[in-house]
């Protein structure tokens, strides 16, 4: 009799298993209802669950989670929450989730325009941004947040901002545009040949470090122009973009 109840509990937990990887691999940023109930009670906010974005309170328009690459038992998460009436912007809610205690052991709380948010706007990126010996920073990107109508000569997409833990608190060291277009020629009106320039920006940590943290190089590159770098430097607060500002409105994209 034991062996048997021994043989079933075994396959019980196999299949707990094998639906959780299912879950996972179908669902790879998908927060679940304890993580959302936990952010929700830090940020004393009507969080709920996923298949409940709604109710009296507020909505929440995204959610999304990643593993850190820094512990395995930490989680990212990344929340685009309205409260009240203001229809206009939203509320970042940014945290790192220890789901071994079930606690909460930094966070971030901002804001974000509205306009252009819908599922999938939010992204969690988890490159090698590696700061310095011990920090490792990690993006949170706003994808499909100014997407051009055809009145327009361009737009942009993927505004992306780094974030490092300072204690208890998710600080933002950089915020930046990674990918841009400019468009020549009448879309309306397609009286024309319209030539469109796609911009790609990519960040990769250099050798050398200011302040206690690595140094970035910014690159922007297009297949109509030649590309252009500039390295930004950390000040002591975040990393001052002047030179790359500068390095990159020189270009003439157009």
């Amino acid at each position: 009799m034991q062996t048997i109840k021994t043989i079933f509990t075994g396959i019980f937990l196999l299949l707990i298993f094998f639906s959780q990887s299912a879950w996972a691999e179908n669902n790879p940023d998908r927060c679940n209802d304890r993580i959302m109930k936990t952010v929700g009670k830090h940020f004393n906010v009507d969080l709920f669950s996923e298949s409940e974005r709604m109710n009296h309170y507020g909505e929440l328009v995204e959610g999304v989670c990643k593993q850190s690459p820094q512990n395995q038992q930490w989680i990212i998460s990344a929340f685009a929450y309205g409260e009240g009436f203001d229809d206009t912007v939203k509320l970042l809610l940014l945290s790192v989730v220890d789901v071994s205690r079930n606690r909460i052991i930094a966070s971030y709380k901002g804001e974000v325009e509205k306009f252009g948010l819908r599922r999938d706007s939010l992204r969690i990126d988890t490159g090698r941004y590696n700061l310095s010996k011990t920090t490792r920073a990690f993006g949170v990107r706003l994808v499909g947040t100014n997407v051009d109508s055809c009145g327009h000569e361009g737009g942009y997409d993927h505004v992306m901002t780094l974030f490092v833990m300072e204690g208890k608190a998710l600080k933002p060291v950089l915020s930046q545009v990674m990918k841009r277009w400019y468009i020549f020629g009448d879309r309306c009106g397609r009286a024309e040949e319209i030539t469109q320039v796609d911009i790609d920006v990519s960040i990769s940590v250099e050798p050398t470090s200011t302040k206690g943290f690595a140094d970035l190089r910014l690159v922007a590159r297009s297949d109509n122009k030649k590309s252009v770098s500039a390295i930004v430097k950390y000040n002591g607060k975040n990393y001052d973009m002047t030179l790359w500002e500068e390095a990159f409105y020189s270009v003439d994209w157009w």
